[in-house]
């Protein structure tokens, strides 16, 4: 078990091979995870109700000027901001694959569409006015399958729609990269600073155990790369990673306008820091008005 630890070491060749990401889809993380995005004490699986209805309401003034419209969320989660624009009037979509986020969204959302499909492989729909990709999740994937995303998105929008993409910034990821190695126990204490990937204790496992964290910046790639060792007592070592793309906004208006969007616009952290330390960004583009979805 610590030989596996010790003798570990990232390989650049294949950092979007294999299991990248933390296994949200599975069932029983799934449930965990939902307490998190639930959670009322912190903004780090999902944001606090308070902070979720502030950037509704900028979506609502400042990006759909109070228009009704057709909205797809991907990445929906438990359908939080959906919920905010369906008070709005809007008609919703969400799409997501983690199946206890799904089923929390569809018990209380039920006038709006939800679909249990990994955003990479699932079909969008058609004729949506505007299209959410929040909380830093396009840079989760791979390059190539952002960009396969993003044009999926172009794809699925009206003529002069709207794509709105909460990104990480670069020095933000760059720092997750260079966060110190750390460790925690269940029911021990741990660190609250904003870059720390460690969401809760109860995360990995509801049975005792300890976590390693040992976090990498690949500054040739622009990667941030955490490994997460979760040692249980008579279990065998499970071992998670969580990969994560920087782009730097000439990058993020490259990804889109290749996409054929226009008018991409960098807005800060939803016009202005609601965020205190904020780690994202919001940027906007349009499909071309005359272009037939």
């Amino acid at each position: 078990m610590i030989d596996q630890i010790l003798e570990y070491a990232p390989q650049k060749e294949n950092l979007w091979s294999g299991a990248y990401k933390i296994p949200w889809n599975d069932g029983e993380f799934s449930k965990r995870m939902l307490k998190m995005h639930l959670s009322q004490t912190h903004d780090m699986a999902s944001r606090r109700e308070k902070l979720i209805e502030k950037q509704v309401q900028w979506i609502q003034s400042e990006v759909l000027k109070n228009k009704h419209s057709r909205i797809l969320d991907l990445g929906c989660g438990p359908g939080l901001y959906i919920k905010k624009l369906m008070d709005l009037g809007h008609e919703c979509t969400g799409i997501d694959f983690s199946p206890a986020s799904i089923e929390y969204a569809r018990q209380n959302n039920k006038e709006a569409t939800f679909f249990l499909e990994d955003i990479r492989k699932a079909e969008y729909g058609k004729d949506f006015d505007l299209i959410l990709f929040l909380f830093g999740e396009i840079n989760v994937f791979s390059p190539e399958e952002s960009r396969l995303i993003v044009e999926k998105m172009y794809s699925s929008l009206k003529p002069g729609g709207i794509v709105l993409v909460e990104a990480h910034l670069f020095d933000a990821v760059r720092r997750m990269g260079q966060a110190p190695k750390t460790w925690f126990r269940s029911g021990g204490i741990r660190s609250e600073h904003w870059f720390d990937p460690v969401m809760d204790d109860s995360l990995f496992s509801e049975d005792p155990h300890i976590a390693l964290v040992e976090n990498n910046w690949l500054e040739k790639e622009g990667v941030a790369l955490s490994n997460f060792w979760i040692l249980e007592d008579g279990k065998e070592l499970s071992h998670y990673v969580s990969t994560t793309q920087a782009y730097t906004d000439q990058e993020y208006e490259m990804l889109l306008e290749e996409a054929n969007f226009r008018n991409v616009a960098m807005h800060g952290d939803f016009g202005d820091s609601l965020i205190e330390t904020s780690c994202y960004q919001v940027i906007t583009a349009n499909k071309h008005k005359e272009e037939r979805a």
